[in-house]
């Protein structure tokens, strides 16, 4: 309705060649925020008459613009904020569309502070951030704030998305034994250490037997899981058990990393661990409280019979084994007898070929 006009009419019959019509006024149309960012009960100027002011009132929250004219055909006066005799140039008749038509004066088109800069283009405000670091990741919020007054609000969230960067360990605890009661020992476990990338991928723990020529996915119990972010991507500890069974001795393990925002990449995957399943039985005959024997095919590891149950358990270190000579306790691989070459000597179970 912006600049229509307006006018009354007087029709003693109904029919329109007897209508008596005034003069007609245009229609002026006050924005309906006009006010919104000035001051309660301030006069402005009408955003295109010289002759009618503007003055806002607050209503609880929100304020609102009321079209008032001049006595007496007087102007309103940019200068002194009232309605004067004086006509003059000082009446603005240009209409002010700045922020929703707030008669302040623009910011910058662009602040910086930080490495972040604010950008405003034709009521577009946008936030640019140089240099991202892990510190600035989180959720944010922004506020639009002309002349002390908030007039909008909104949150937003900051992501860091980082690949996983092919680092992954798998330690397979040499405790074991097939056909448990228990099905392992949860004191025990077997762990993977793996940088899973941002937000986390997933880690699996594959399995190769003997005859088989692919690996496939292997059934574990997960005990523990740990992450520690670093450089923006997360690093994850998984701690597991698993059953193992008869036909699983000398199968290959390694645990392989995934990450769903990045399918068509290639996984990655662990280093291989063989399996050397014990005879659960080892210790039946034992009679003393505590007895430790060599490993048959690790010598980083050792057998140690409580009574008549037997445990497998690795020394501290892989420079660390235990040999023919060995009691109680663990020695330089150097200095020991063992009829198996240790993983500090390079000892490696046999390679297979396999799919990948």
């Amino acid at each position: 309705m912006d600049g229509g006009k307006l006018r009354c009419r007087i029709s003693e019959s109904g029919d329109s060649e007897d209508l008596v019509g005034s003069v007609s006024e245009p229609l002026m149309l006050i924005p309906r925020n006009y006010c919104s960012c000035a001051e309660v009960n301030k006069r402005l100027e009408h955003p295109t008459k010289c002759d009618v002011y503007v003055e806002c009132i607050e209503d609880g929250p929100k304020k609102y613009a009321f079209g008032k004219a001049c006595e007496n055909a007087h102007c309103i006066n940019s200068e002194i904020g009232a309605c004067s005799h004086n006509c003059s140039s000082n009446c603005t008749k240009d209409t002010l569309d700045y922020l929703d038509f707030c008669p302040t004066s623009p910011p910058p088109a662009k602040q910086s502070a930080n490495g972040i800069s604010i950008t405003l283009e034709t009521n577009i405000i946008t936030i640019s951030l140089q240099n991202v670091t892990c510190s600035l990741v989180g959720f944010y919020g922004v506020e639009l704030n002309v002349s002390s007054n908030v007039t909008d609000q909104a949150e937003g969230e900051l992501k860091m998305i980082k690949k996983p960067n092919g680092s992954a360990a798998l330690n397979l605890h040499p405790d074991q034994f097939a056909d448990l009661e228990t099905g392992y020992r949860n004191w025990l476990l077997h762990s993977c250490i793996a940088n899973v990338g941002s937000p986390a991928g997933s880690i699996q723990i594959e399995i190769l037997q003997q005859g088989e020529r692919q690996f496939r996915y292997l059934n574990i119990t997960i005990h523990d899981q740990t992450d520690e972010t670093v450089s923006c991507s997360i690093v994850r500890k998984m701690d597991f058990g698993i059953s193992f069974t008869s036909d699983m001795d000398k199968a290959v393990i390694r645990c392989s990393i995934r990450h769903e925002l990045f399918p068509d990449d290639p996984k990655i995957i662990s280093n291989n661990e063989t399996v050397s399943l014990l005879q659960k039985n080892f210790c039946e005959n034992n009679t003393d409280d505590r007895t430790y024997f060599q490993h048959p095919s690790d010598c980083n590891s050792f057998i140690q019979c409580e009574k008549n149950v037997t445990y497998s358990k690795s020394c501290l270190t892989e420079s660390l084994c235990f040999g023919s000579e060995s009691k109680a306790a663990c020695g330089n691989c150097d200095d020991v007898t063992c009829k198996k070459l240790s993983r500090y000597n390079n000892y490696q179970v046999a390679n297979r070929t396999a799919t990948m």
